[in-house]
């Protein structure tokens, strides 16, 4: 077989969809230039989200973590992580790629230590405002560390000249919906956009039926819902809201999510670095509920980013009241005014779409 000329690139991403969501958006401008060849590392939880990607660029390694509640798993991580390793050396050695991309998450370890073994160059990426524990290892054997906010927190500062600030890769189905200038016209009905995201969805399957039945039946009628669930909850929303007389359209996945952003008035949604990230580069006014199981708080940090700014109204899961939370749709529902002044600081929030900076760290260092 004729080996290939392009210039072959790994991007590692595993878990949940906020890791592997910017590897994928990244993946889909590096492609853009026929003369480089991307390949994907990934774990068993992560794989569902490169259904798109050719089998012979994809490769699953063994991958855990230290913080799981199962004692087992706890008990296995070493051996996974190990296994994952030495996986990923026959992996390396077989691509010999340029670089190595990692998007934080255990599933980077593995490879990262073994693309240091084989003193391949490498980049990590935190996509949130305060830097996970897996990239905080690996800070140490990353030749560049690149994140999605300024300022970000809990890194060293004796790594302080690896930082690039690149902002978060978003896809096209997010950026194409980015207007020159700010644009907001409020629907007829308000459209209430409700996404859990991949970790949180059967939160709200519980928490958000129970806040709207609180508001009164006069405003009832005259919001529109749109909410993602996990499988099987579709049902019991469905009949919820049908029983509340609340238009509603329920799925467990928005296809387009980017139409659905810009389509909404109010988003209530977890505090994921792609959602916050998708809500600022559209322009929209946002509820926010970091999921309260995170370990490092990190969804508690990119919610405090938009509370900041007046954009968004953040709410703790552990403490939340329903009935205020109701309180407070009321009172955005009336004022549509601070629905706008809401999107608008949303839309200006210093943020960057991260894959212009990305690709030229890249091209200049690497390739």
């Amino acid at each position: 077989m004729k080996k290939s000329s392009k210039k072959k690139i790994i991007l590692i991403a595993g878990g949940t969809g906020g890791h592997v969501s910017p590897a994928i958006s990244l993946s889909e401008n590096l492609l853009k230039d026929p003369t480089k060849e991307v390949y994907y590392l990934t774990d068993k939880r992560g794989k569902k989200y490169f259904d798109q990607v050719e089998s012979s660029f994809l490769y699953q390694i063994n991958s855990s973590s230290p913080y799981r509640k199962s004692r087992k798993e706890t008990f296995l991580f070493p051996f996974k992580i190990f296994s994952g390793f030495i996986k990923s050396l026959v992996i390396l050695r077989r691509i010999s790629p340029s670089v190595i991309i990692a998007f934080g998450g255990y599933t980077s370890i593995p490879p990262c230590l073994a693309g240091y073994i084989l003193r391949i160059p490498i980049i990590i990426h935190e996509q949130n405002a305060i830097m996970g524990r897996a990239n905080r290892l690996l800070s140490n054997f990353a030749n560049n560390i690149t994140v999605s906010f300024h300022n970000t927190k809990s890194i060293k500062l004796n790594f302080k000249d690896k930082i690039t600030y690149v902002g978060l890769p978003l896809r096209n189905q997010i950026v194409k919906y980015r207007k020159s200038n700010f644009e907001y016209k409020r629907n007829k009905k308000l459209n209430i956009l409700i996404i859990g995201g991949s970790q949180g969805s059967r939160a709200f399957t519980d928490i958000i039926p129970k806040v709207i039945s609180y508001l009164p039946n006069s405003i009832r009628k005259e919001i529109k819902l749109f909410q993602n669930c996990n499988v099987g909850d579709e049902k019991i929303l469905e009949n919820i809201y049908s029983s509340l007389n609340i238009d509603h359209e329920i799925k467990n996945f928005f296809q387009d999510i980017g139409y659905y952003i810009n389509q909404a008035d109010l988003i209530i949604a977890r505090a994921g670095a792609n959602t916050v990230f998708e809500i600022c580069t559209i322009g929209r006014a946002s509820i926010l509920i970091p999921l309260s199981t995170s370990i490092d708080s990190d969804q508690y940090h990119n919610a405090s980013f938009l509370n900041d700014t007046g954009a968004s109204i953040f709410y703790d899961e552990s403490v939340i009241n329903l009935n205020d939370f109701a309180k407070k749709l009321e009172v955005l529902f009336k004022d549509t005014i601070k629905i706008e002044q809401m999107a608008k600081h949303a839309y200006e929030c210093n943020i960057d779409i991260g894959n212009r900076k990305f690709i030229e760290i890249i091209e200049n260092n690497y390739l």
